[in-house]
Order: structure tokens, then C-alpha cells, then sequence
């Protein structure tokens, strides 16, 4: 006699890729990763800039340039970090010639280097809630595919990491614990 078990169920989500860039054209701050990343540039965008796009004259002929992206692979739990430049030698040849001819020193922009990094559930987790943020603040947007829903990435297992790179016991691990160690240290300082 055999029993037969029911399927586990398998959700599959599609690959996507993020690219990073806001209003004020600056580089980010990946927090799950501490790494920065380069946002798109555009000079359309340079007089949403605070400082009014004081730097439009200068920066006439500059090219738009993409900004980095992610590419997040849900089910293989890896991201890619790349730079668009890396694959497009021309724009980035247009790019040194624009700074040069605008007088940005500096040396020659480059591209930086793919970095995949495989990731465990808790990273997975806290990295899908850190760029659906960015996309709410209008800091990144889709370029492939679709991010995870808020609700997916909660039916997703692990836990959302408060600190996803600190090896320490004098903080909390998970933004879940906080509360709780907040009234711990509040508890010891009565």
C-alpha cells in the first residue's frame, strides 16, 4: 500500500532587474549590501536637482548614462550587481569625453565590476523589502520583470535582517527583535 503525499506547492518567480536612480542623480547606498551604486543620470532630470541644475552648462553634452542595476533571481536566492557600462564601451567612451570637455578631473569613469552574491533566506528577505522600498521612494524602478509584492516577500521564508552585515550581540539581529530589546535596554537603565 502506498500513500501518496500531497505536491508541496512550488511558486517560481521570474527574475528581475532593478536599476538604480533618483531626482537628484546621485550614487546610493545599498544598505543590505553596504555597497554603493551609481544612479542614472540624466539632464532632463539635473533641474529637479536642490541646487537648482546650477550644472546644466557644463554638463550640455554629457550622455545620459544608465545607472547600476540588480538582478535579483528570487528562487536561486542571488543577486547580480552590475553596471550597464560594463557592456556598452562606446557610451562609456562618450561619458570621458563629456567629463573631459566639461573639465570634471578625476581620472577616466570606468565601470564597476559584476558582483553575484548567493544569499541565504533572511538575506533574500531583508534585500526584496530594501528595493521595494527604493522603487516606493521612486529611487530605482523595475527595467525587467517584476519585483516580488509586499505580500509574496512576506509569505517568503526567513526574517527581515535589522543589520544584515553586523556580526554583534550587542544589537539585534532581526527588525522583528527590536522592540523587544529596546524594552530590554530601557528595562536595565530604570
Amino acid at each position: 500500500m502506498t500513500t501518496d503525499k500531497p505536491a508541496e506547492k512550488t511558486t517560481t518567480h521570474r527574475p528581475c532587474v532593478i536599476e538604480f536612480g533618483d531626482a537628484c542623480q546621485r550614487r546610493m547606498t545599498l544598505s543590505t549590501f553596504r555597497e554603493h551604486v551609481r544612479g542614472a543620470w540624466d539632464l532632463q532630470r539635473l533641474h529637479e536637482r536642490p541646487d537648482g541644475g546650477r550644472d546644466v552648462g557644463v554638463m550640455q553634452k554629457m550622455p545620459n548614462i544608465p545607472g547600476m542595476r540588480i538582478r535579483i533571481s528570487v528562487d536561486e536566492r542571488e543577486a547580480l550587481l552590475f553596471d550597464p557600462l560594463e557592456d556598452d564601451p562606446a557610451l562609456l567612451a562618450r561619458v570621458n569625453a563629456s567629463a573631459s570637455a566639461a573639465g570634471i578631473r578625476g581620472g577616466g569613469w570606468t565601470f564597476v565590476p559584476r558582483s553575484l552574491r548567493k544569499l541565504n533566506e533572511d538575506q533574500l528577505k531583508t534585500l526584496l523589502l530594501e528595493l521595494r522600498a527604493l522603487i516606493d521612494e521612486s529611487k530605482a524602478w523595475e527595467v525587467e520583470g517584476r519585483l516580488p509584492s509586499p505580500q509574496a516577500i512576506d509569505q517568503l521564508p526567513g526574517r527581515q535582517l535589522f543589520d544584515p552585515l553586523a556580526n554583534s550581540s550587542v544589537q539585534p539581529r532581526y527588525v522583528d527583535e527590536v522592540d523587544q530589546w529596546t524594552r530590554r535596554l530601557n528595562s536595565v537603565h530604570a
